[in-house]
């Protein structure tokens, strides 16, 4: 099955045959009798090309409704049991034979023979690939739906097709529900959508099956033919007998009847029999309508022999629904094609009630059926145009009509103008919704007539309101050189009179496409009522003016409200004189005389005045004050006295006073304009309080106080007072007193915000006015600059080099825009201090020890002291400084700089004045601390006495970076977890770089067994940044007696031509010659025979010892060279003999001459042994 886009038709070809006085056309075999001359002449029908081309204006098509080209057989499963009568005539499309300028959809065509024909049109719920659904009806919304119906040339009964429905249905068929029989398509007087029908019109040997009409559905039928005929021939579905259910009629139905109903309910079809055969009627429910207008030219009383209008035989027709009430109204043949109403007895409505359990879901679809093919029926061009889909563009066009002058508007009741009063009409467009945008709307307005559309002084009478894309309001102007003449409808003077047409002025604009729900488009037009010249009072009655809307997805029309106005104009004149001249305390009257211009006398109602006050600056200081002014009924003239007390004004000043009467009718005079100048009685005064400023930063607020009090020391009432504080030439700026109260003091605050002012001098003007007058004017000149003070770091960078504090030095001065002012230096004090380490996404506060003081609560104030010349400083520490420094334990506070980039920001302040933000960067270098020692194991004898490790601190990446030893504390942890402290011993320390030192501590805590062992220790330090680098491994072994040397080999200085025999020669270098003893006195002996030529061996050098005496025993006797009269105790000493021999003492080469030159080696014997 497929759905039709577009079909031709062929060209009929024809031949005429001219008899005597008798003429016939032939098509096809269709023969029409076109009369004689002398025959009476009739209305000339026009074509269905004709009407074609007139056709009311609709929205695109598009892909927006489904006509299906087959109808399926649901016994057999023929997807192409039926062919449907459905072709599309799209506006513009190559294929079209007629000139639509709006896409039409037919559903039946013209025949010359009865024939069966069916065709159906639904609003498409499915997009092409089934993925969305979209423009279905929403039973839970409120929904609109309007269309134009074309129904053929002919209104005679028996001329015309049956008839068609409009349709809601949730039936499993979806596009393809139609009405069958035993699932053969049928059509005839079911008109698509009603059981009961049979293929064959012929009576059913049986009841019908219940499957036959569209289920779950919902119905309003226009049935042009009544089937009452009980004949061989299926032609009885009207005939109504009354059943006594008053939800249905009886005995009521006619021909162009307007019904409903829901055809799924099988409870509506009733059946009787004759001849051994079924015949099958329908309950009608209530209300019908009967007589309706449908077909051709029905209702229209064309003149005989003119031709008829083909723009009449298109019918409206609107469905409304509230969802809230489940109401469904319709509308038939409600208006012409430009939206001008018809009369009411043209019009069809009726308002059903929707019972929503019908249907399956509430996502219905929506759409026309129609077909014809019962015994009195033909083949009628049935068409199509859609004006306004539900789900596609939703758009609710609406019009107001206001008098300015009045203040009254069409939403209160009809407008009762009055001849020269100002009128606006509102057209307003609002979106919403749908799966289309509206596209851009053709706005065709005609002009209500009796309104002056002159414009303002650049001929501009109206403008278009609407949103951007981006959100912004727009507006364009619409100027009177955009009037034009416009096609205006003017209504028979009887429901089947035919129109007419006339040319009025109007315009056309085009609103902006509309595509987000609340959207709204609005055409504003502005005129002046125009009562027709007349010399008597008279009404004239302005006529609703109609607005047509166009755009691709969307086409609507209104009419303007209609309303009244009388020519009838109050006047009136004054009797005093209009330049007064009063005090404050006295009052005001204005008098005058009132009467009609063109004779009207007054009625008792009496009349409003309307009095309008304005200052010296034209600004209206008052609301408008309305008074009554009786009048006598009957009488033509009248009198008015207008008193105003003037004690709410200001004393010193000229006031414009206007006055306007208004009758009961909302008519107003002209306007009387009264000069009155007001004297005053006391004067408001203002006292500067304090001390004016003369530098201020542009950061911080500024504010002035004055005294505020009446010269005669009356009581000041502060509700009343307003202040106004003006700075350079700008505008005024108002204000209210702080607190309400009264007194004859009262103190005002002029306050300017911060940032509010530009760089630079400045003056500043303030002043108070108690509504009635304005007190003197105080004045204020006052620099504005960016900071008072001067911040400068001594280093903005800074590269730090050893785990000391950092110190941040700063100097502090006046600012070059305050030269002159003296700058405190006891007062300053910490504005903002905050720091970022590298890693952080945001600066935090932190605070510094001013003054040497170390008491931390000075953190908060910041309190900083500067020498003579405005210099100071504080310190940063590290991270872990005060984890690290004992001394600095209780100041963790400070401990801020990390590894990497340091950012601080630092300002300053001494009260009144600020300083700029500074900032200063440290760099912290990324190291790794590297702590080893010369020994690798440790002997004791025990665990309980202090102990002492040589240690080397240094850091790897960088040998010049320095550390002190009281910033690496020594860890010592044993395997089993235990811990313990060691500090540098200070005699041994010695700062490098690289850092030695002895560790000194015990290990009695770390839980080793003197038994046991030996165990290893790891030895680790963490800095003052934190860092930390590889533990060092040492072993420590308990023992009672250790006695070890350790020596290497060793050379002497060469022997010069100027050494003397003799001579000694001195060692080369430093000997390292270790005796390791615990718990033993020992003795160190040193045998050799001396050095010998390694070319010839009979030449040698003898060595020899020297003591510190200067005695001399060789090494051939094996001399004690050291030794240990006291045993160590407690740990294992290593001793380097060598560290107590001088450059003349130790042992030493003995130059033995004649030399032989070359390379000389020899052996000592080192004997180490326990001494006794």
């Amino acid at each position: 099955m497929g759905d039709i886009v577009m079909k031709n038709k062929k060209f009929a070809f024809v031949t005429m045959l001219l008899f005597a006085s008798m003429a016939f056309l032939v098509i096809l075999g269709k023969t029409i009798s076109i009369k004689a001359a002398s025959e009476e002449p009739k209305v000339i029908i026009p074509s269905t090309e004709e009407a074609y081309a007139v056709a009311p204006k609709g929205v695109k098509l598009k892909d927006y409704v489904v006509a299906p080209e087959y109808y399926k057989n649901t016994s057999t499963d023929n997807d192409k049991a039926f062919k449907s009568s459905n072709v599309f005539y799209l506006a513009g499309d190559d294929g079209n034979k007629y000139a639509n300028q709006s896409d039409i959809i037919q559903l039946l065509h013209e025949t010359t023979t009865p024939t069966t024909q069916i065709g159906s049109v639904w609003g498409n719920i499915k997009d092409s690939d089934g993925a969305r659904t979209y423009n279905y009806f929403d039973l839970n919304k409120d929904q609109e739906l309007s269309a134009w119906i074309y129904n053929g040339d002919s209104g005679a009964t028996t001329d015309v097709d049956d008839g068609f429905a409009f349709v809601l249905q949730t039936d499993p068929n979806g596009t393809q529900a139609i009405s069958r029989s035993k699932g053969a398509p049928v059509g005839g007087e079911t008109l698509g959508v009603w059981g009961g029908g049979t293929v064959d019109n012929i009576a059913l040997p049986s009841k019908m099956m219940s499957t036959d009409p569209i289920r779950n559905s919902m119905a309003i039928e226009f049935d042009k033919i009544l089937n009452i005929n009980m004949s061989s021939k299926n032609d009885y579905m009207d005939y109504n007998a009354y059943n006594g259910d008053t939800t249905f009629v009886g005995r009521q139905v006619k021909e162009n009847h307007i019904s409903w109903g829901y055809p799924g309910d099988e409870d509506i079809y009733l059946t009787t029999t004759s001849g051994g055969k079924y015949y099958y009627y329908m309950k009608h429910r209530s209300p019908v309508k009967n007589g309706a207008y449908m077909s051709g030219y029905d209702g229209v009383d064309t003149p005989v022999g003119s031709k008829a209008d083909p723009k009449l035989a298109w019918r409206h027709i609107q469905i409304k629904y509230k969802a809230s009430t489940s109401k469904l109204t319709y509308s038939f043949n409600d208006k012409f094609i430009d939206g001008t109403p018809k009369v009411s007895q043209a019009l069809n409505s009726a308002t059903l009630d929707v019972d929503k359990t019908k249907f399956t879901n509430n996502r219905a679809y929506w759409g026309f059926t129609a077909a014809t093919g019962s015994p009195n029926s033909l083949g009628k061009d049935f068409a199509i145009v859609m004006e306004k889909m539900p789900a596609v563009a939703d758009v609710n066009p609406s019009v107001l009509l206001t008098d300015e002058t009045k203040e009254t508007t069409s939403e209160d009741g009809k407008v009762a103008a009055t001849d020269g009063d100002d009128l606006r009409f509102d057209y307003t467009l609002k979106y919403n919704g749908g799966i289309s945008p509206s596209g851009d709307i053709t706005t065709t307005i005609a002009l209500p007539e009796h309104v002056d559309y002159d414009g303002d002084a650049a001929g501009n009478i109206g403008k278009i309101i609407y949103t951007a894309a981006d959100g912004s309001p727009v507006e364009t102007v619409i100027n009177k050189s955009q009037i034009k003449n416009v096609t205006v409808t003017i209504p028979g003077k009887s429901f089947d009179s035919p129109p007419t047409y006339k040319e009025a002025p109007g315009i056309e604009v085009t609103v902006p496409s509309l595509e987000d729900i609340g959207d709204i488009g609005k055409v504003e037009i502005y005129g002046k009522a125009h009562a027709p010249e007349s010399t008597t009072p008279q009404t004239t009655t302005v006529a609703a003016a109609h607005a047509n809307f166009e755009s691709e997805s969307y086409t609507g029309t209104i009419m303007s409200p209609e309303f009244t106005i009388s020519n009838e104009k109050l006047q009136i004149t004054n009797t005093n004189d209009l330049n007064q001249s009063l005090k404050v305390n006295e009052t005001a009257h204005f008098k005058g005389t009132m009467s009609y211009a063109l004779g009207s006398t007054f009625d008792a109602s009496g009349l409003k005045a309307k009095v309008q006050v304005y200052d010296e600056d034209g600004k209206s200081i008052n609301a408008d004050l309305l008074g009554d002014i009786p009048t006598t009924s009957g009488s033509k003239t009248g009198t008015f006295d207008i008193p105003y007390e003037l004690g709410d004004l200001e004393g010193g000043k000229t006031y414009t006073f206007k006055v306007t009467l208004i009758d009961s009718a909302k008519r107003q005079s002209n306007t009387l304009v009264y000069t009155v100048k007001v004297a005053d009685i006391k004067k408001l005064k203002l006292t500067k309080s304090g001390a004016d400023p003369t530098i201020v930063e542009r950061s911080k607020e500024v504010n002035l106080k004055a005294l505020l009090n009446y010269d005669d020391n009356s009581t000041v009432d502060s509700t009343v007072i307003t202040t106004y504080l003006q700075v350079d030439d700008e505008t005024p700026i108002s204000g209210k007193l702080a607190t309400a109260t009264t007194g004859t003091n009262l103190t005002a605050n002029f306050d300017i915000k911060s940032n509010s002012l530009s760089l630079g001098t400045h003056t500043v003007k303030v002043y108070a006015t108690d509504g009635k007058r304005t007190s003197n004017v105080l004045e204020y000149d006052f620099k504005v600059v960016e900071h008072g003070l001067i911040l400068t770091p001594d280093k903005e960078t800074i590269d730090v080099r050893n785990n000391d504090p950092v110190n941040l030095g700063w100097n502090v001065k006046a600012s070059d825009e305050i030269a002159g002012t003296t700058v405190s230096s006891t007062n300053y004090q910490k504005a903002t201090l905050k720091i970022k380490n590298e890693g952080d996404t945001d600066f935090h506060d932190f605070y510094f020890i001013a003054n040497d003081d170390s008491d931390p609560t000075e953190n908060v104030n910041g309190k900083i002291a500067v020498d003579s010349n405005g210099d100071f400083d504080f310190d940063v520490y590290p991270i872990n400084y005060s984890k690290v420094v004992p001394s600095n334990n209780n100041k963790s506070y400070l401990d801020q700089l990390k590894e990497g980039r340091n950012e601080i920001k630092f300002q300053v302040s001494n009260g009144d004045l600020t300083s700029e933000e500074k900032t200063v960067v440290i760099n912290v270098p990324k190291l790794t601390p590297s702590i080893t020692s010369p020994r690798k194991i440790v002997y004791l004898r025990g665990t309980g006495s202090m102990i002492s490790i040589p240690m080397q601190f240094e850091y790897k990446e960088d040998s010049e970076y320095t550390t002190k030893a009281g910033q690496v504390p020594i860890l010592i942890t044993a395997d089993n977890g235990k811990t313990a402290s060691f500090v540098a011993d200070q005699p041994t320390i010695n700062e490098g770089p690289p850092l030695t030192f002895n560790a000194k501590g015990t290990i009695a805590f770390l839980g080793l067994n003197t038994k046991e062992g030996p165990y290893t220790v790891h030895i680790s330090v963490a800095d003052p940044y934190g860092r930390q680098g590889q533990a060092y491994d040492l072993t420590i072994s308990f023992v009672t007696k250790i006695l070890e040397l350790e020596v290497n080999d060793y050379t002497f200085e060469d022997i010069s031509f100027r050494d003397k025999k003799n001579d000694y020669i001195n060692r080369q270098g430093h000997w390292r010659i270790a005796v390791d003893s615990l718990g033993a006195k020992w003795d160190l002996k040193a045998k050799s025979s001396g050095l010998f030529n390694e070319r010839d061996s009979s030449y040698y050098q003898p060595l020899v010892f020297l003591n510190k005496d200067g005695q001399e025993e060789a090494l051939t006797n094996d001399p004690i060279v050291a030794q240990r009269t006291k045993a160590v105790t407690i740990q294992d000493q290593v001793e380097d003999i060598t560290e107590d021999w001088d450059d003349d003492d130790g042992i030493l080469l003995k130059n033995n001459m004649p030399n032989l030159s070359g390379r000389y080696s020899g052996e000592i014997q080192w004997t180490l042994t326990e001494a006794p």
